[in-house]
């Protein structure tokens, strides 16, 4: 049901000040993306946004009265919770090559790497945000574990302040033992997946890598810049701060 012209009204103007800063964190992301800048530090800045946006529920509060339900396009992984059932692998990274082009990874026990094609679909905020995106030995992790990781833990924001994480010990072994490193060409972002052996965690410090923990970071605030209805949310909010 749409609200009350007079209710919505007051909600635009009390959120004003959030929208404009959305419009900026909107505008920064497409920069950042398509200057193809990946690694450690905007990954940690990009929890920040994204911690604000989806778990505060910023995002929900600034486009409830200016353009009503919206929805996220992200990966569809239905299929992929039942092949995983199945074949039971050690671990699982779904990682985004190019814009509208999935490419899920296995890391299968003495198999090689296995790939299947995803469908993308929409999903609620809400969905979008406890969607689980990342496995372990058993282990499901959803975007929302993730932030809260990155953002608690990697400096983010509230480094040190919180300890009661969901799944905290899985996500500090999947960031031990991957690495990611990301390299682009005409536009297109290519991601190298290695897998080290658990008793070979990857600790030193390289700039210009990342892991699936924070590669999650760029590919949440992807998803989001990218989805229909949050490019008309923040074309609404330009017109509105015109």
């Amino acid at each position: 049901m749409p609200l009350d012209p007079e209710i919505a009204e007051a909600l635009r103007a009390n959120s004003r000040d959030a929208a404009a800063a959305f419009l900026e964190d909107f505008d920064h992301i497409h920069a950042l993306l398509a200057g193809n800048v990946y690694g450690r530090e905007h990954a940690r800045r990009l929890s920040v946004i994204l911690r604000r946006l989806l778990i505060e529920s910023e995002l929900l509060a600034i486009a409830s009265p200016r353009v009503g339900r919206i929805r996220v396009a992200a990966p569809d992984l239905s299929n992929v919770y039942v092949e995983t059932a199945l074949r039971n692998p050690v671990s699982f990274s779904v990682l985004i090559f190019a814009p509208g082009v999935l490419h899920p990874l296995y890391s299968m026990a003495g198999n090689a790497p296995h790939s299947m094609k995803i469908d993308e679909g929409t999903f609620s905020v809400a969905a979008f945000r406890d969607q689980r995106v990342l496995y372990l030995a058993g282990e499901w992790v959803s975007r929302r574990d993730l932030i809260r990781y990155v953002a608690n833990e990697k400096s983010g924001v509230h480094s040190g302040q919180e300890d009661k994480l969901a799944h905290k010990s899985t996500i500090s072994k999947l960031e031990m033992m991957m690495s990611v490193t990301t390299s682009s060409s005409n536009g297109r972002i290519e991601v190298t997946l290695v897998d080290a052996p658990t008793d070979a965690p990857i600790s030193t410090y390289q700039k210009n890598a990342t892991n699936p923990v924070l590669m999650y970071m760029y590919l949440t605030a992807a998803a989001l810049v990218r989805s229909p209805d949050i490019e008309r949310l923040a074309e609404t909010i330009r017109q509105e701060l015109a």
